[in-house]
């Protein structure tokens, strides 16, 4: 079986052979997306969640989305379909789904057999700097925390211009480690 080769694309970039690392700042200029989904495991429908944040670990804005039942790449659509929405030209997606980052940062996205990835694709070549980065799950806990939250959230979908109350400890703790680790 041969690996697909990485598309290099003017508009977005992703290392040829991904490397996980933790929570870390954008270069200055960019925003970083980060997306998560949840399921009920009552209910088995899912959500999805993300959040921009800005080279110093400031907010910027996030989006929750009640899907009912969807897959992990559906976030990463949801995250990007914002972020261009509200004009940002450099965008850092750190993504901590191995399966997902290797869906949507290949060229082949564009001839995949799922929609979403197809979508992904489209939007990647708007015009746009994209670049993929792969983050260990725990570096990830913001997005988790909203996308759980929004499995009983109403209405479907929810653009939060400010963090929720409930996620004000976990946007401290990891600018603190960005802060901590960077000195």
């Amino acid at each position: 079986m041969s690996i697909p080769r990485p598309l290099h694309h003017s508009s977005w970039s992703r290392s040829s052979l991904p490397s996980w690392s933790r929570l870390e700042f954008p270069p200055s200029g960019w925003i970083a997306l980060n997306t998560d989904g949840a399921v009920s495991n009552s209910t088995s429908l899912g959500s999805t969640a993300g959040l921009l944040r800005g080279s110093l670990g400031n907010w910027l804005g996030g989006f929750s989305k009640s899907l009912g039942i969807t897959s992990p790449v559906h976030a990463e659509f949801e995250g990007l379909k914002l972020a261009w929405s509200q004009g940002y030209e450099k965008v850092q997606c750190q993504v901590d789904s191995s399966d997902v980052f290797n869906m949507v940062s290949y060229a082949n996205a564009r001839s995949s057999p799922l929609s979403l990835a197809r979508s992904i694709a489209s939007l990647r070549d708007r015009g746009w700097a994209i670049e993929y980065k792969l983050i260990l799950r725990d570096a990830n806990v913001a997005a988790d925390i909203i996308a759980k939250s929004s499995l009983r959230q109403t209405p479907a979908q929810m653009f939060l211009d400010s963090a929720p109350s409930f996620l004000q400890n976990t946007l401290g703790n990891d600018i603190s480690s960005l802060f901590n680790t960077a000195h």
